[in-house]
């Protein structure tokens, strides 16, 4: 069945805690910083689409620095390839 196939495995190795306590001062969001590097690695669901459904599911006090993690994630994983 095509939920049985079988794809190459790839591992990446990402400063997440560091990233996020250098964008965001504090490594309590590297969730985030993970969230937006899948996001931008993987092309599963747009950038567009998870930005909506943080502003959705985020706290108003947490968003500003929820999305500031999320787009670091995505530069670190951008950076990252471009090399």
């Amino acid at each position: 069945s095509r939920l049985a196939e079988r794809y190459e495995a790839r591992r990446l190795v990402l400063p997440l805690f560091r990233k996020a306590e250098e964008v965001c001062g504090s490594p309590s969001v590297a969730n985030m910083v993970a969230l937006g590097a899948l996001v931008a690695h993987t092309g599963l669901v747009s950038d567009g689409s998870m930005r909506k459904a943080i502003r959705e599911s985020v706290d108003e006090a947490y968003l500003d620095v929820d999305l500031r993690a999320f787009e670091a994630g995505e530069l670190l994983c951008r950076d990252l390839a471009s090399r």
